[in-house]
This record gives structure tokens, C-alpha cells and sequence, in this order.
């Protein structure tokens, strides 16, 4: 099994495949492009409370080695290393809290707008990586995702997308205050969303009058850490799959992408 020690050092030498890619993907790494990842690294990463102090030389030093390793090696081609960052991410997700996928994004203009502002091919592949960073992990039954600020904020958030894609607050059940109530244990902030759009709902009761049992649907926000939230929702195409019948697939469709769009938004900035 891979050390906590092991999975730092890869994730920041992805950190700097990552960087190195997006100065590489013009064929062109220019002397600036560096100086302005060292700039940045200095300035941003290392300041933020996310690396430990004892850690901050090592991610200093691997992120930027990796970069100027890779400048060296002719052997690796951007599009291989923005390839080998994205699986490393997909295959560690816990390690992209909000904070951490915000601050790459910064980090990667930063880099592209060095030199002469950013180019088409540079401008492509900061918005191939948004989209990738922003994407949502599909669970089975449910979409998540993480994102960095007070359990009041996100929900704060979550309430106004829910009203953007049309969808009103009908329950809302505290279970951190709950369990406290009932059985007098502590518990982390925990909180069940209870949304219905009326108008989909409707719909949905028109071709299927036992489907009241799956409603409404649930958003959850628990709190993973102090200001680390995650929220998820719902995915209704998956819980319909065991209601056999067809006429329900257009309105569980439509639900399903709302929810995920949702998902999608959190981290998006204000």
C-alpha cells in the first residue's frame, strides 16, 4: 500500500508535469514561463496552510525539478504530461479539495500569460483543464464534489443554484442537531437537502403515482474537515432505473442533468 509520504511526493511531481504541459503545449518553454512557476510556487503554494510547514521545501523543490527535468528531456511532450496528471488525479480525487483545484487553475495562466499573454494552443488547454478540474464524480446514485468554505456559505450556494435550475427547499433535515436532540451524540454538521422542482415532479406523477416514494430529491452538505465541505445530490436516473417504466426516463433525463449542473457550479467562482 502506497505511504502518505509516497502519494505526496507524485502529487507534486504531477504539479509539475502539469505546469511543465502547459508551458510545453505551444513546442516553446521559454526562460519567463519558469521564472513565473517559481514565482508562483513561492508566493501562492507555500503560503497556503494546505501544505505542511515541514513539507513546504520538498513541494517547493519537486514541483520546479520536475518542470525543468521534463525541459531537459526531450522524451516527454505536453500532451503526455497532461495526460499523466490526469490520471494520477482521477485516481486520487480526495487530494482536489476546491482550494487546491482553484489555485492550479491560477497557477497554469499564470504560467500561459507569462510570455506575451496566452496563446490559442495554451488557451486550449487551460479550458480542457477547467473543465476536467470542475468535473463531477459520478457514484453511482449520486454526484459529489468538494469544495473549501464555511458549512454556511456552501449552503448558502447550494440554495441559490437550487433556485437557478428551478428547483424549491421543501425539507431540510439538520442531523448534527438532531442526533444530539435524540441520543446526546456529537456529530459533524450534516445537513439533507429535501428539493423538488414542481414542475418535473408533476410530470413525474402523472406516469408514475408510486414515484412519491423517491421524492424529493436529496442534496446532502457534511463537513469533512474544518471549512472542507463536500455536497451531493441525488442522481435520479440511477434510482429510477428500478421503476420499469419508459415514460419516466425523459423527466429522470432532464432532473439528473439539473442536479449535476448543481454539482458542477460549486466551485465555480462568484
Amino acid at each position: 500500500m502506497e505511504t502518505q509520504e509516497t502519494l505526496t511526493l507524485e502529487f507534486y511531481q504531477n504539479l509539475g508535469k502539469l505546469f511543465y504541459a502547459i508551458a510545453a503545449v505551444d513546442n516553446n518553454v521559454r526562460k519567463e514561463e519558469l521564472k513565473k512557476l517559481k514565482e508562483t510556487v513561492e508566493k501562492e503554494w507555500l503560503a497556503t496552510d494546505f501544505i505542511e510547514d515541514t513539507l513546504k521545501d520538498n513541494a517547493e523543490h519537486v514541483i520546479i525539478n520536475t518542470f525543468k527535468w521534463l525541459q531537459q528531456d526531450s522524451e516527454y511532450n505536453a500532451k503526455a504530461c497532461y495526460n499523466s496528471f490526469l490520471t494520477f488525479k482521477n485516481e486520487n480525487e480526495h487530494l482536489f479539495t476546491g482550494k487546491v483545484k482553484k489555485l492550479i487553475l491560477k497557477t497554469a495562466r499564470a504560467i500561459a500569460a507569462s510570455f506575451a499573454g496566452i496563446n490559442k494552443q495554451e488557451l486550449i488547454m487551460l479550458t480542457k483543464l477547467k473543465l476536467e478540474l470542475n468535473k463531477t464524480k459520478t457514484m453511482n446514485y449520486y454526484f459529489t464534489t468538494t469544495t473549501d468554505g464555511s458549512f454556511e456559505t456552501v449552503e448558502a450556494k447550494v440554495m441559490a443554484l437550487l433556485k437557478d435550475e428551478g428547483f424549491g427547499l421543501i425539507t431540510q433535515i439538520d442531523i448534527q442537531q438532531t442526533l444530539k436532540e435524540k441520543l446526546q451524540v456529537d456529530f459533524k454538521k450534516y445537513k439533507i437537502l429535501g428539493a423538488c422542482n414542481p414542475s418535473f415532479a408533476y410530470k413525474a406523477l402523472q406516469v408514475e403515482n408510486k414515484i412519491g416514494t423517491m421524492l424529493p430529491c436529496n442534496i446532502i452538505l457534511q463537513e469533512i474537515s474544518p471549512n472542507t465541505i463536500e455536497v451531493s445530490a441525488i442522481n435520479p436516473m440511477v434510482s429510477m432505473q428500478a421503476v420499469k417504466n419508459e415514460a419516466l426516463k425523459g423527466v429522470a433525463e432532464t432532473v439528473s442533468a439539473k442536479l449535476e449542473n448543481i454539482v458542477n457550479k460549486i466551485n465555480d467562482e462568484e
